[in-house]
C-alpha cells in the first residue's frame, strides 16, 4: 500500500500525473480529424480511420452536423449518389468541410461541456441500456404520501435540525444501486499503478481554481466523524454537476463564446470568467471497488470530464506529530483521520489568482465574482470562510484562498506546533466542540480567530446547510451557497421524504433546494452532456421539487444520468420546463389554468376535490363491500352516491363500516370526500411546474381502491389505527382482540357511542403506503 507522504507527486506510467486539459483538446481534434477520414474516404480507409479513432478513445458527438454526416455517407454506401447532381454533391461537401472546421475550432475551447463515454452503449447494447418494458409499467410513483408514512416519530429537537436519515431515506444504508450502465461505466476506467516521482507538471496560470478533494474510497472510510462526502458509485454524475458549477460560478452572463474571444484577445489574466478544475486524490482513493468486484480508476474519470487530477499525499504526517502532537496522533483517527490535512494542499497553487475549496455536498447558486476579486484585489486578506453549524470552520465545504506556499507552510507549522489539549483545545482557547476538532476544521477555527487576513463570510449566505438558525435568518433564494446533508434535508439523489414534524417553513426550504440541484442538473443536461440517450424526466415522486428525477423515495428510485433510462410510458405527458403564475396549475395541454379554474388542472376522467386539499381522484369514495365491490359512485359534485356495492354490507344500520354510524341507509349517500393522499393509481395532484397524470392500471395491480376500515378488516387482524380508536369509545373491543368474528365486533359497535365511532373515521382509513416500501 502506497503511503501518503507530502514530499511525492505520482506520475502514471507514461503518463503525467497532472493530468493536462490541453491534452484533452488536442485527442479531441484528433478525434473530430479521424471522424472526418471515417466519413467521407473509401470503405478501406473508414476501417483504418475508425481504428485510429478507436484507439484515441474517441466517441462520437451526437449533433445535427453528424447527422448530415451520416447522411452524405450513406449516399455512397447505399449507391445513391444519383439522388445529388455533381453541383449538389460538390457544394455539400464543401459546405461540411466549412461546417467542421468551424466545430473544431469552437469546440476546441469549451471548459464546460462533458461527453458521455458512448462505449456503454455500445457494450450493454440497447436492450440493457434501457430498463425492460415489461419492468416499465408501475415504477412511477405517483406524488401522494410525499411525506415519511404514518408512525411514531419523535419531535425533532436538535436545533441544528438534523435527524435520523434513514427516516428520511429508507435504504440510505444499503448499497448504492447500480444497473448494468452504471457498472459498464465504471469499467471502461481500468485501474492503473502511479509511481512517486519529484516533478511537478505546469498548471494552467492566472485563472480561478475550483477543487474537491478525495480522500479514500468509498468502501475504505474508517474514521467515524470524517464528514463523508465521496459521492460512491454516483461519482460520475456528482464530478459532473460540481464542475458544470464552477462554471457557472465563474461565468455569469458570459458565453463560452465570449471565453474564447477573451482568450484570443489575451485578456484572460484580468477577468475571472476562467476557471480550472481540480482533484486532489490521495494515492488510497485511485483504485476503487466497481459493484462487479473488479476496480475501477477515479484519477482517468476525473481526466475524463477535464478535471486536472493531482494525486497528493496529506502534508501532515503521524511522523510530524510524532514529538509535538501525541494526543493528536493517538487518537486523530477516533476523529477524522490522518488524511484530514490533504484539503491544505489548495494554498499551493501559487499559479491561480485564487482557489475555491468545495466538496461534493456543495452547490453553488450565484457566481462570486465579487468575492474573488476582492479577495484577489487587498493584499491584507488571505482566506475567506464560512463556518459550519456546529462552530468550526468548514475545511472543504467552501473556501476561497489566496494561494500562496510560504501560507502553506506557515499553516503546516502552526499545526504541528500549535499545543492541543482535549480538555482546552487549541493553544487553551477552546474550538474543540464539535468532529473534526482534531483536524483542520478545529486548527483553521482557533486560526481565523488570531489572523486578520482571514474573513469569515455569513454562513447562511456562503454556507447554508438548512439548520433553523439559517432557516430563520434568509430564504435559500437568496443564499450563494447551500451545502446539502442526509440528516437535514436529504441529499438530492437520494430521492428523500419530507419529515412529518417539519415546519412548514422548513419543508419549503427544503424543496426548494432539492429543486435547485435537479434544475441545476436540466441546466447542464441541457446545455453542456453530449450523450444520445437522455433520461426523460417521467419521475412523478415530488415531482416539483425533484423535477422528474425520482420515481419514489430512496436511493434506488434516482433516475441518474449514469443508469439505465426508463422510458416514457403511455399514459404519461411531459410538458417542457415551465412554471405556471402563482395560484394557478399546469393542464394536460401543458398551458396554465385561470386563476378562478384550479379544476381545469384535472384529467377528464376524475373529480376535483377542492378542500382541504386539490385534486384529482379517480376511485370511488373507498367504500367497498365484502367482495370488494364499490358501494358508492361518485356524483360529479365532490361526494359520492349509492353504487353497485350489496346493501347488507353498504347500509350504515348494518355496521360494516365501523367509523360510519350516524344514520341509516347507503353509508355513501352525501359522503364528502376530502383526501391528502391517494391510492396508487387512484388520481394525481396538480402543481405549477408539471401536468397531473396518473397510471390508472395501478388501481387493479395494488387493489388500494377500498381504503376505508370495515368490521371484517379488524376482526382479521388489520386497521390496528382504527382499532385503537375504537377502544376508546367502548372496551369491548379490546376484549375482543383474540376474536376474528365478524357478527360479536358488529354487537360491540352496536352498544357504542355513535358520536365516538364517527369520530374514528379518520383512523379508520387504511395507511395507503405507497407500494415500494
Amino acid at each position: 500500500m502506497m503511503t501518503g507522504d507530502r514530499r511525492h507527486n505520482f506520475q502514471s506510467q507514461g503518463l503525467s500525473r497532472r493530468i493536462n486539459y490541453a491534452r484533452f483538446k488536442s485527442i479531441s481534434l484528433k478525434c473530430l480529424v479521424a471522424c472526418l477520414i471515417y466519413l467521407l474516404l473509401s470503405d478501406f480507409m473508414f476501417q483504418e480511420a475508425a481504428q485510429l479513432r478507436r484507439s484515441l478513445s474517441c466517441h462520437s458527438k451526437k449533433s445535427a452536423l453528424l447527422r448530415k454526416k451520416r447522411k452524405l455517407k450513406s449516399y455512397y454506401d447505399q449507391g445513391k449518389r444519383s439522388m445529388m447532381d455533381e453541383d449538389e454533391t460538390n457544394e455539400s461537401v464543401t459546405d461540411l468541410y466549412d461546417q467542421i472546421r468551424n466545430l473544431i475550432t469552437s469546440s476546441a475551447d469549451e471548459e464546460c461541456g462533458i461527453i458521455f463515454p458512448e462505449d456503454v452503449i455500445v457494450e450493454t447494447g440497447t436492450d440493457s441500456y434501457y430498463v425492460p418494458l415489461d419492468e416499465d409499467a408501475g415504477l412511477y410513483y405517483a406524488e401522494e404520501n410525499e411525506q415519511i408514512p404514518p408512525a411514531e416519530i419523535e419531535e425533532i429537537t436538535n436545533p441544528e435540525g438534523e435527524v435520523d436519515p434513514t427516516v428520511l431515506v429508507p435504504d440510505v444504508n444499503e448499497p448504492m444501486y447500480y444497473s448494468e450502465v452504471d457498472t459498464t461505466l465504471l469499467g471502461l476506467f481500468e485501474p492503473a499503478i502511479y509511481e512517486p516521482v519529484n516533478e511537478t507538471a505546469n498548471r494552467p496560470e492566472g485563472t480561478t481554481a475550483f477543487t474537491v478533494t478525495i480522500t479514500s474510497c468509498p468502501e475504505t472510510y474508517d474514521a467515524p466523524s470524517s464528514e463523508v462526502t465521496d459521492p460512491g458509485g454516483d461519482i460520475y454524475e456528482a464530478s459532473c454537476l460540481l464542475k458544470n458549477q464552477a462554471c457557472f460560478a465563474t461565468e455569469d452572463t458570459t458565453t463560452a463564446g465570449t471565453r474564447r474571444l477573451k482568450r484570443q484577445r489575451d485578456l484572460m489574466e484580468t477577468t475571472t470568467d476562467n476557471f480550472t478544475m481540480y482533484a486532489i486524490i490521495h494515492p488510497e482513493a485511485i483504485n476503487c471497488l466497481n459493484t462487479d468486484g473488479s476496480s475501477y480508476n477515479r484519477v482517468k474519470l476525473l481526466q475524463q470530464q477535464g478535471y486536472y487530477v493531482e494525486i497528493l499525499g496529506q502534508p501532515i504526517t503521524s511522523t510530524d506529530l510524532y514529538e509535538t502532537q501525541p494526543y493528536i496522533k493517538d487518537h486523530i483517527d477516533q476523529d477524522v483521520g490522518i488524511k484530514d490535512s490533504i484539503a491544505l494542499h489548495a494554498f499551493t497553487f501559487e499559479e491561480h489568482k485564487a482557489v475555491v475549496v468545495l466538496d461534493y455536498n456543495t452547490q453553488l447558486l450565484q457566481p462570486l465574482h465579487d468575492e474573488i476579486n476582492d479577495l484577489v484585489a487587498d493584499p491584507n486578506k488571505q482566506v475567506k470562510y464560512v463556518r459550519d453549524k456546529d462552530g468550526g470552520v468548514s475545511k472543504n465545504g467552501f473556501m476561497i484562498i489566496k494561494p500562496s506556499k510560504a501560507k502553506f507552510e506557515e499553516i503546516r507549522q502552526e499545526y504541528i506546533n500549535t499545543p492541543y489539549d482535549p480538555i482546552t483545545g487549541w493553544n487553551g482557547e477552546g474550538h474543540n466542540t464539535f468532529n473534526g476538532k482534531m483536524g483542520l476544521k478545529g486548527f483553521f477555527s482557533y486560526k481565523a480567530s488570531k489572523d486578520p487576513s482571514w474573513e469569515e463570510l455569513d454562513r447562511c449566505i456562503y454556507n447554508n446547510q438548512l439548520d433553523d438558525f439559517c432557516i430563520s435568518q434568509i430564504d435559500v433564494d437568496n443564499s450563494k451557497v447551500v451545502r446539502h446533508s442526509k440528516k437535514v434535508c436529504g441529499e438530492p439523489r437520494d430521492c428523500p421524504y419530507d419529515h412529518p414534524k417539519w415546519s412548514a417553513q422548513k419543508k419549503m426550504q427544503c424543496r426548494k433546494s432539492h429543486e435547485k440541484y435537479f434544475k441545476s442538473r436540466d441546466a447542464f443536461e441541457t446545455k453542456y452532456l453530449i450523450k444520445s440517450k437522455i433520461q426523460e424526466p417521467v419521475g412523478l415522486f415530488k415531482s416539483k421539487s425533484f423535477m422528474g428525477f425520482c420515481k419514489g423515495p430512496g436511493r434506488k428510485n434516482y433516475l441518474g444520468f449514469t443508469k439505465a433510462v426508463y422510458r416514457k410510458p403511455d399514459w404519461q405527458i411531459l410538458c417542457p420546463r415551465m412554471q405556471c403564475p402563482p395560484g394557478t396549475y399546469v393542464k394536460n395541454d401543458c398551458t396554465c389554468t385561470a386563476l378562478d379554474n384550479p379544476c381545469d388542472a384535472c384529467p377528464g376522467n376524475t373529480r376535483c376535490q377542492l378542500v382541504p386539499e386539490l385534486w384529482c381522484i379517480d376511485c370511488n369514495c373507498g367504500f367497498c363491500d365484502s367482495s370488494r365491490v364499490s358501494c358508492c359512485d361518485f356524483n360529479g359534485i365532490n361526494n359520492c352516491k349509492d353504487g353497485e356495492g350489496l346493501n347488507n354490507d353498504c347500509i350504515m344500520q348494518k355496521d360494516f363500516f365501523p367509523a360510519f354510524a350516524d344514520g341509516s341507509g347507503n353509508v355513501c349517500s352525501g359522503v364528502e370526500i376530502s383526501d391528502t393522499a391517494q391510492p396508487n393509481g387512484c388520481g394525481c395532484k396538480p402543481n405549477d411546474t408539471t401536468p397531473c397524470t396518473y397510471n390508472p392500471d395501478l388501481q387493479d395491480r395494488y387493489d388500494d381502491r377500498c381504503f376505508i376500515c370495515t368490521t371484517e378488516d379488524i376482526a382479521n387482524g388489520g386497521c390496528p389505527s382504527c382499532n385503537q380508536c375504537l377502544e376508546t369509545c367502548d372496551p369491548c373491543i379490546a376484549e375482543l382482540s383474540s376474536s376474528n368474528s365478524v357478527d360479536k365486533y358488529k354487537q360491540c359497535l352496536k352498544r357504542m357511542d355513535e358520536t365516538c365511532r364517527v369520530g374514528c373515521n379518520v383512523a379508520c382509513n387504511k395507511p395507503r403506503n405507497p407500494f415500494w416500501l
